[in-house]
């Protein structure tokens, strides 16, 4: 009986499958990246980042215009970071391996929509210091130094975003995904380099064109 079930079971199983419209494919493009960085006392302004991000995709369909996508990208993070009291200049580069999973939309017409969140484990995060000349206006670039102690190693993110599918399979997006975790470290209130408590959260726009290798 349990032989009979199982058997089934794995007919239930394998005849969903085949009913089912899948596709792998790779996608890469544009990072358009930027942090909301405060800290209580000092004044800074950011500004964006560019960079880019590159990887594969899972889309899984068994509705009708309805699906779940997962992905598994690098991404490029990161801002610059203007430290007004001290007039120095940072551009800071986070690299992120990239977990999202999105419901999508697919119209009849080619258009889709998107929406769901990201985990994204940080590979290395690296800035550079330009020291601002306050008469000249000129910069002095100054040695790369390691951030990846002061951050968090997760962060997590809401996605959300439109595109055109070809009937080619060929696709190009849109995506804007807003950070929902701080990842700053908290820092020791005794230390000689407390700046206060620190918060930063980053936020990405996205373009990006994929292209299924497997499924249409």
């Amino acid at each position: 009986m349990k032989r009979i079930l199982l058997i089934t079971a794995l007919f239930c199983i394998s005849a969903g499958l085949a009913n089912a419209q899948i596709k792998i494919g790779i996608k890469e493009g544009l990072n358009v990246a930027s942090i909301d960085y405060t800290t209580p006392l000092l004044d800074t302004e950011t500004s964006a980042l560019a960079s880019f991000h590159l990887g594969a995709f899972f889309h899984y369909s068994l509705v009708e215009h309805f699906g779940l996508q997962a992905e598994l990208m690098y991404s490029g993070q990161g801002a610059k970071i203007d430290f007004k009291d001290y007039g120095v200049l940072t551009k800071n580069k986070l690299n992120y391996l990239s977990l999202p999973l999105l419901a999508k939309y697919h119209a009849s017409s080619g258009f889709t929509a998107e929406a769901g969140f990201s985990l994204d484990f940080l590979l290395s995060a690296k800035q550079s210091y330009e020291e601002i000349d306050a008469i000249s206006g000129s910069g002095l670039q100054l040695t790369e130094q390691d951030l990846k102690d002061g951050l968090t190693g997760v962060d997590t993110k809401f996605l959300f975003g439109v595109g055109y599918e070809m009937a080619s399979g060929l696709s190009f997006n849109a995506r804007f995904a807003a950070g929902l975790s701080n990842i700053s470290k908290s820092v020791d209130e005794n230390d000689p380099n407390y700046i206060g408590e620190e918060e930063s959260f980053n936020s990405v726009f996205q373009l990006g064109v994929g292209f299924p290798l497997y499924g249409n």
